[in-house]
């Protein structure tokens, strides 16, 4: 950790101009007592996103630290997560990186004290989530996800069924989770490679508390492009079922080898897959 930051909040955003104050105003008003700082990456916007960044920066400028791209890397490595593992762990001091994407936003202002304390308390934990309320720009619907009944650490099970969905605003996770290897870049897209990765480091705890806010089937979100682009959709869903594939083998070779992964609930999930 340097500068004695403990938490790193690191923010991708692009052509978010309607949504990234929402985001910033978020992670600026966090109550704590331990140092952190921010990092918004802008992947080329096209709109004013980055100038927008740009005056929170000049703002808050031993906070807040911009990374403006001048082509867009997702357009070019959208199936490889190594650009953005690269890019954070060269950027982020934290000994804790907290996800946060420029169209969604924390609405509890302990979030991180919550989530910091308890894996201070806990070595074991490598990623903590929380509870979110989910905006459907499409239908207008707002609720709350509620993913579990009460604070848990997950099983593998949990984590990988399609019911479970972690919010991408929710994670906090152990920077070292940032040098995640081959197998997991390789074994799916979105979020699963940390989630799975974190699973074969420790635990993943949930916190039954809502603290983010989740937007999607807006305009020139994800969502919009999986239901408008039936190739990106395609794209998208093969990759769930490779990572679930891939995660499936190693899960048995690991087993096979007797090699000890922290937490992992074996047996019904290699039986279901196999």
């Amino acid at each position: 950790m340097n500068d004695n930051i403990m938490v790193s909040i690191w923010c991708i955003t692009y052509n978010h101009e309607r949504y990234i104050q929402d985001a910033i105003e978020g992670f600026l008003n966090q109550k704590t007592n331990f140092k952190y700082e921010i990092i918004i990456h802008d992947d080329a916007s096209t709109d004013d996103t980055a100038n927008i960044i740009k005056e929170y920066e000049m703002k808050y400028p031993t906070i807040i630290h911009g990374i403006y791209q001048s082509q867009n890397q997702w357009s070019e490595n959208r199936l490889d997560l190594n650009w953005m593992m690269k890019i954070l762990r060269q950027n982020c001091k934290g000994k804790y990186i907290a996800m946060c994407e420029g169209d969604d936003y924390w609405i509890d202002l302990n979030k991180l004290q919550i989530q910091i304390d308890y894996m201070e308390r806990n070595a074991e934990c490598v990623m903590s989530v929380h509870n979110a309320v989910d905006i459907n720009y499409k239908s207008g619907s707002v609720k709350a996800r509620s993913l579990f009944e009460s604070e848990r650490d997950l099983t593998a099970e949990q984590v990988i069924l399609p019911s479970c969905g972690l919010p991408t605003a929710s994670m906090v996770l152990k920077k070292e989770i940032s040098e995640i290897n081959d197998f997991f870049l390789e074994a799916g897209i979105g979020d699963y490679p940390l989630e799975l990765y974190s699973l074969s480091k420790g635990t993943i705890h949930y916190f039954d508390r809502i603290m983010s806010v989740y937007r999607f089937r807006h305009k020139g979100s994800y969502e919009e492009s999986l239901y408008l682009d039936k190739k990106t959709c395609f794209i998208h869903f093969i990759g769930l079922i490779f990572s679930k594939i891939y995660w499936n083998e190693e899960l048995i070779l690991m087993k096979k080898k007797g090699t000890h992964m922290n937490n992992i609930w074996w047996g019904g999930w290699i039986s279901k897959t196999v």
